[in-house]
């Protein structure tokens, strides 16, 4: 998408909402996460897997930005629910080193993740159904594909 620097994506992973960044992190990411898990955290989602394997410039290292997230993971775990991450190895590691106890829920891979919130073994996983949301440095809002 010709102008855009980053793009969230929205779709189902076996029934669990999971949202996708990828491209370059802004600010802009930042309200658009927080503003997406908390409209799914509303509408009753409370098993939520954020996707960051394909973002970068991620500020993991920024203490404000992991506080941010837990709060995020907070406000869903006061439902019962779980905020799981996606991340490459060394962005986990990343995360890890800044925070000793954690509502977070790492994880390397998507199928991990959704595993773990159904309780099944990483080797099953189900089907995806997508639906794309992205935002434009543009600032013209959404564009659904």
């Amino acid at each position: 998408m010709p102008g855009a620097l980053f793009q969230c994506r929205l779709y189902l992973h076996s029934g669990i909402p999971v949202v996708s960044l990828e491209g370059e992190w802004e600010e802009a990411s930042e309200r658009l996460l927080t503003e997406t898990i908390s409209g799914l955290a509303h509408a009753g989602h409370y098993e939520i897997v954020v996707n960051l394997i394909s973002a970068t410039r991620l500020p993991l290292t920024e203490r404000h930005w992991l506080e941010r997230l837990e709060r995020l993971a907070a406000s869903v775990r006061a439902h019962g629910g779980h905020l799981d991450i996606v991340a490459a190895l060394e962005q986990i590691e990343a995360g890890f080193q800044r925070q000793a106890q954690s509502l977070l829920r790492w994880a390397v891979s998507e199928d991990e993740a959704i595993c773990r919130i159904l309780g099944i073994p990483i080797a099953v996983s189900g089907p995806k159904w997508s639906m794309r949301l992205a935002l434009s440095q543009s600032g013209m809002g959404d564009q659904r594909k």
